[in-house]
């Protein structure tokens, strides 16, 4: 699972419920990873390190059971970083969420998007199509 959001927008928080309601539910160390960094959100996806080329790996790779897109992510330059709107559109054109959803339609990933209005008491259904099934 990966979790693209910033610290202020909750994604560690998520992230780390997740992880316990996945262990609960029986899986083995599930991984769930959190990615704050703009510049990272393929690499995450494709599962290979930041700098790695990923026109090179192969395929089917270690793709993400699910994601889902906080509204807020990091942007760094020089060292320095700042938070940006996931609606915010880069040079080609496609929002952050865009280019995320485009990655997970393409790989056949389910993807969840949690905007600013989105409620806690709401957030559970939300997530209901990335959780395992219930065990009978």
């Amino acid at each position: 699972m990966v979790i693209y959001g910033s610290r202020i927008s909750g994604a560690p928080v998520l992230a780390e419920e997740l992880q316990k309601y996945l262990q609960a539910k029986g899986l083995n160390n599930p991984l769930v990873e959190i990615v704050r960094d703009v510049a990272a959100i393929e690499n995450a996806f494709y599962d290979v390190s930041v700098g790695e080329n990923i026109d090179s790996i192969k395929f089917p790779h270690n793709l993400p059971e699910g994601v889902v897109i906080f509204p807020q992510m990091r942007q760094y330059s020089g060292g320095m970083g700042m938070s940006i709107n996931s609606n915010t559109k880069g040079r080609d054109g496609m929002s952050i969420i865009e280019r995320i959803q485009q990655l997970c339609q393409k790989n056949y990933v389910p993807c969840i998007i949690i905007d600013d209005s989105t409620t806690n008491e709401e957030l559970p259904g939300k997530l209901n199509p990335l959780l395992p099934p219930a065990k009978e």
